[in-house]
């Protein structure tokens, strides 16, 4: 099986210019999480997701020549994705309970708005940390970033754990605000 798969890939690969290997690698490497996030989403246990994330990345693979690339990957994918979860609950389906295929739709739709919810905000974030202090954003990679406690940040600010988690609030609450105003400046505008 592995074999023949090697071999599927060997004849696709020589059909498609290194302009779209790089394309496909570009993107797929963007949005891979997305797609597991919304692979795993939809099925009941890990070691179905990860099938389901093999068998989506290799039909992505084969059937890139076909996409449109003045669209949008995401969706595309996403649409595979869907197609191959329906496939393995098609193949599992005496072995495990499963969703109709209804409920499936509505909840692969709900994960759809979940992203760009997501999406959305993330910008929004990115944008609101472009107006925090350089010492503020450096607490924040410290804490975040770094995975270090309170009492360390401290340590090396030369400052009291108290102190840290009194600027962490402060920043927590700015980036709050700054983003649900971003947001909501979107909205108002059409730009989401």
């Amino acid at each position: 099986m592995a074999r023949e798969v090697v071999a599927a890939q060997g004849k696709w690969c020589q059909r498609m210019s290194n302009d779209q290997h790089h394309q496909f690698h570009e993107l797929f490497v963007r949005h891979q999480g997305r797609i597991y996030a919304y692979i795993a989403t939809l099925l009941p246990n890990r070691s179905g997701a990860d099938e389901v994330f093999s068998d989506t990345s290799l039909v992505l693979w084969k059937k890139f020549g076909a996409f449109d690339t003045t669209r949008e990957f995401l969706p595309w994918a996403r649409a595979v994705a869907f197609n191959e979860v329906r496939n393995y609950r098609r193949r599992k389906h005496h072995k495990e309970v499963l969703l109709s295929d209804e409920m499936l739709g509505m909840l692969a739709q709900t994960r759809e708005q979940d992203d760009e919810w997501f999406e959305t905000r993330s910008k929004a974030l990115q944008q609101c940390m472009e107006g925090l202090l350089p010492e503020e954003r450096d607490v924040l990679e410290q804490y975040y970033v770094a995975g270090s406690n309170a009492k360390s940040v401290a340590k090396a600010l030369k400052t009291t754990p108290a102190a840290i988690y009194m600027k962490m609030y402060r920043i927590r609450q700015y980036l709050h605000e700054c983003i649900d105003h971003r947001v909501c400046s979107l909205q108002r505008d059409g730009n989401v």
